[in-house]
């Protein structure tokens, strides 16, 4: 009697505990979210004819100091000079102010915008990034496309997206569909941990937005990793150009149980790669010390490539014919487009 009286007091007591427990993520969420919202701003290209003002557009950024604003808009310099308009940050204490254009990284779009006047000046976003999260792991998206009040949306992050080799960045998706204005917001874990960048969404026969049905389908929201803006956005402030690195190798990737399986494919004659001994057929299980486990390790590999790796070298340890590892030593080299405009050796 007393154990079937017990039993009912535990199962009456479970749906209580994961309703507290549900109850109190929310709360977090809530908490990391008005706190990183702080940072978050609005930003619009507004013209004016004859006294009437027109939004041409609209999306999402975030402070990097006192007068400097981060945002990812690709057509941001086009967009303005067609419109013949001016840009226009709203903060979270609502101040508004006039923006000025003075650096994009091409590549990515990330752009650089300074805007100042705000009498109360709004904190900045750390940007000691953490690398890409797990496949799997929950985050919260804060932006602000409406210039009102914020939006925030829970997320899943799915599998990094690997690029070709002279691809903008190595990016990942979040399982969540991607919402006009939100380009430029941020992407954080549910301890407050900055994450990345969501970045525009451009489908085949897309208005001038860039958001259209793709198959049916609602694309999901691309997020640039944290490490790549936290060195791309340095650059900007420098007024110096990134330089990407790149070893002219091209791999396959497999799933062998839980890790993937790093294959060579392809290597380029007289590449770092080649001049490093890099061989078609070599299955990477090393980078520079550290075992690719996870497609996460596999990822944040190839951002060091990206954006730490040039003038460095990489230390790989390689399975070869399936019967013996081999270390490799590549210098990393630039990428092709980086080595043109260095009037340098592509790589």
């Amino acid at each position: 009697m007393w154990t079937r009286a017990l039993a009912h007091v535990v199962a009456a007591a479970l749906p209580l505990a994961a309703l507290a427990a549900s109850e109190g993520s929310r709360a977090n969420a809530r908490r990391v979210a008005a706190e990183m919202g702080k940072s978050i701003v609005n930003i619009q290209i507004v013209s004016e004819d004859g006294g009437v003002r027109t939004s041409c557009a609209r999306f999402s950024g975030f402070v990097l100091d006192e007068n400097l604003v981060l945002t990812c808009a690709p057509d941001l310099a086009d967009t303005l000079a067609r419109a013949k308009g001016v840009l226009e940050v709203t903060y979270d204490n609502l101040w508004s102010g006039k923006g000025s254009l003075l650096a994009v990284d091409a590549p990515t779009g990330l752009c650089l915008i300074r805007c100042e006047g705000n009498p109360q000046p709004p904190p900045q976003l750390p940007l000691a990034a953490d690398t890409v999260p797990q496949s799997g792991t929950r985050v919260l998206t804060v932006a602000n496309p409406f210039g009102i009040e914020r939006s925030v949306r829970y997320g899943i992050v799915r599998a990094p997206l690997f690029c070709g080799e002279d691809s903008s960045s190595h990016c990942y998706e979040l399982l969540l569909p991607a919402v006009p204005g939100e380009e430029g917001g941020i992407v954080c874990g549910l301890g407050g941990n900055f994450l990345g960048i969501i970045m525009p969404v451009r489908c085949q026969g897309a208005p001038a937005g860039g958001f259209a049905m793709a198959s049916g389908a609602w694309p999901q929201a691309t997020v640039l990793p944290g490490s790549a803006v936290s060195a791309i956005a340095k650059h900007l402030r420098e007024g110096r150009r990134v330089l990407r690195g790149c070893i002219r190798a091209r791999f396959t990737i497999s799933q062998a149980g839980d890790a993937p399986q790093v294959a060579v494919a392809a290597v380029t004659s007289g590449g770092p790669a080649d001049e490093g001994g890099l061989k078609p057929g070599d299955v990477i299980l090393e980078a520079n010390g550290r075992k690719l486990a996870t497609l996460k390790d596999l990822a944040e590999a190839a951002l060091w490539i990206e954006y730490e790796g040039v003038g460095k070298d990489l230390l790989l340890t390689v399975m070869r014919a399936k019967a013996f590892t081999v270390p490799v030593k590549i210098a990393v080299g630039l990428k092709t487009e980086d080595a043109r405009k260095d009037g340098g050796r592509g790589d």
